[in-house]
């Protein structure tokens, strides 16, 4: 859990050390459910510092480890990463694929989180974005990111909302959505994950070409000021 923590926080080095010894630990335990988890977490600190390719052997291990134990939910959270990462690899029609069976496991499922529903959802419109498919994410945002929000956890996939909102010429609410979601960062601290972070560059490209420098820097300010909220309010519009 220390390692997860720091791998967020884009501290991977000491990530490292600590996961190679829980790993030796949990290995001799034999206790499957706990090593998935710790194996999940290798892969997340993979895909965050850059090794995407060796992340997907990580997830797909910790996939097979959850499957064993009878942990649905948690392989279910498996799957949502995966389609995360081939995302990241630039296949979006397969994220696509992915991100849509995750979301039809989901509702199928007789128990499973609403955040991570909403995960997915807010992924599938990132993806959706990202292929210029802007109503269709609307559309699936309007029910995701609410889940997200309930628990917190919006602003993470608020970077993909802003770049739409400047896809479909909301330029001054979409340096605003961005001003917040770069708040939010500064606050926890935590990490942008690679689909985020390619969006938000995106984003401010469209932005200098299309704004001034001191309105960027004013409309950032001012979504800063801005709370979860209001930030949700603007990304869900049309």
């Amino acid at each position: 859990r220390l390692a997860r923590i720091w791998v967020f926080m884009g501290r991977f080095s000491p990530a490292a050390v600590a996961f190679a010894e829980a790993l030796a630990l949990l290995e001799r335990a034999a206790s499957p459910k706990p090593l998935a988890n710790c194996i999940e977490g290798c892969g997340f600190r993979q895909m965050l510092s850059g090794d995407l390719a060796g992340a997907r052997p990580a997830f797909e291990r910790a996939l097979s480890l959850y499957r064993a134990a009878g942990a649905d939910s948690a392989a279910l959270g498996v799957l949502v990463n995966l389609g995360d990462l081939t995302w990241a690899l630039g296949d979006l029609d397969a994220a696509l694929k992915q991100c849509r069976e995750a979301v039809r496991l989901m509702r199928g499922a007789p128990l499973f989180a609403k955040e991570m529903l909403g995960t997915c959802l807010t992924n599938l419109a990132g993806v959706l974005i990202e292929r210029g498919e802007l109503d269709e994410a609307l559309q699936v945002a309007r029910e995701g990111l609410p889940l997200r929000q309930d628990s917190g956890h919006a602003w993470v996939a608020m970077d993909h909302f802003a770049l739409r909102a400047a896809l479909v010429g909301r330029l001054e609410n979409a340096a605003r959505i961005a001003g917040h979601v770069d708040a939010t960062h500064c606050s926890k601290p935590s990490l942008r994950q690679p689909n985020e972070a390619r969006a938000h560059a995106r984003l401010m490209d469209l932005l200098r070409a299309r704004l001034d420098e001191r309105q960027i820097v004013r409309l950032l300010a001012e979504g800063a000021e801005m709370g979860e909220d209001e930030a949700c309010r603007l990304a869900l519009e049309d």
